[in-house]
């Protein structure tokens, strides 16, 4: 069943998105996501994928991310709801 839950998740949210989630939910704690000219990173060693500032616009506006600072040196944090998102998809591990 968690499996099914799982799969209907991310079916209904795009992988994108998806991936933009995890590297905000594994930056957490090291700055989240930040812009460097029109792309978004995560500040995790780990985070290796570059972002769409129209994926990070529509998760801001979904209440996912939080959006802090002013272009050219704007962050983005991952919200409570972002955080319940990945955990009911299984992508909060």
């Amino acid at each position: 069943m968690n499996r099914q839950r799982e799969v209907e998740t991310q079916d209904r949210f795009p992988e994108t998105h998806f991936q933009a989630l995890k590297d905000a939910r594994l930056s957490i704690n090291h700055g989240g996501l930040s812009e460097f000219g029109g792309l978004w990173v995560g500040e995790h060693s780990k985070c290796r994928r570059e972002h769409r500032s129209c994926v990070i616009d529509q998760l801001c506006a979904d209440g996912l991310l939080d959006r802090i600072g002013r272009a050219p040196e704007r962050t983005a944090a991952i919200t409570e709801t972002g955080l319940m998102t990945l955990d009911v998809s299984g992508g909060g591990q």
